[in-house]
């Protein structure tokens, strides 16, 4: 609660003092649109509906993107942390692809599968799915052995250890790979609507940026920035629920 207070706060003290700098500079509305105006912006898109059409573009580009990316990625990392072999066989390249930067994939992806709907969503699914797949890895190696030492004991099957052992002693390292898999997912989203969208809010900001239009521009910031912070809030819960022992102060 603290913590939301402190967020709250420091936000206002932010847009306060970007509006008095606006008016006391004397910049014009073409390069920094204050905060005023931006909201007025939003305002005219929710009445309009725009607004939610926008967010709802968005919002579903991002959840099919990183659920393509935590289906692919999550038991792939179980999979190469689970099997040594795996590790050794496949680990170096996931490791060179990471180094790779996912903007590197696009041509190839756009070749491949047109400026279509499939398209956007590989795209934010490209920019998520090794973060996640090597967040999960690395959980897994870093597993207390005698765990597993113990589950064969007692005589556990290979398939027994990944979906008893494995899986719940990683439930932490899966939340957070999905944390730092959607803040990337979102640049992924704002990426895609670069190519064939019709709305979306990065869709916005790129029609404003084209327009010169600094407060549309902002405005589709604004929305992106709120989504990638709502994420963000929801992910923490979930982690605190399910994984109390990895939340902090």
């Amino acid at each position: 609660m603290a913590r939301s207070r402190g967020f709250w706060l420091s936000l206002v003290v932010l847009l306060i003092a970007w509006e008095v700098y606006f008016h006391a500079s004397g910049i014009g509305a073409f390069f920094l649109a204050p905060p005023s105006l931006v909201a007025e912006r939003l305002y005219a898109w929710l009445v309009s509906g725009r607004l939610f059409l926008d967010l709802g573009a968005s919002v579903l580009l991002l959840l099919l993107g990183l659920g393509l990316a935590a289906a692919i990625a999550i038991p792939m990392g179980l999979c190469l942390g689970f099997w040594r072999a795996l590790d050794r066989a496949f680990g170096p390249y996931l490791v060179v692809a990471y180094a790779t930067p996912a903007v590197v994939f696009l041509p190839l992806l756009l070749m491949w599968f047109g400026f279509g709907y499939t398209a956007r969503v590989l795209i934010v699914a490209v920019f998520a799915v090794l973060p996640i797949l090597l967040n999960v890895w690395w959980g897994v190696r870093e597993l207390d052995a005698s765990w597993v030492r113990v589950a064969e004991v007692f005589c556990a099957n290979r398939r027994e250890l990944l979906a008893q052992v494995v899986f719940p002693g990683s439930i932490g390292h899966i939340l957070s790979s999905l944390r730092v898999g959607g803040g990337l997912a979102l640049i992924g989203v704002f990426v895609a609507e670069f190519h064939g969208a019709t709305s979306g809010v990065g869709y916005q900001s790129i029609i404003g940026a084209k327009r010169m239009d600094i407060a549309a521009l902002l405005s589709g910031l604004l929305m992106l920035g709120a989504m990638g912070v709502a994420f963000e809030w929801a992910l923490g819960a979930v982690e605190r629920k399910w994984a109390p022992w990895r939340t902090t102060r």
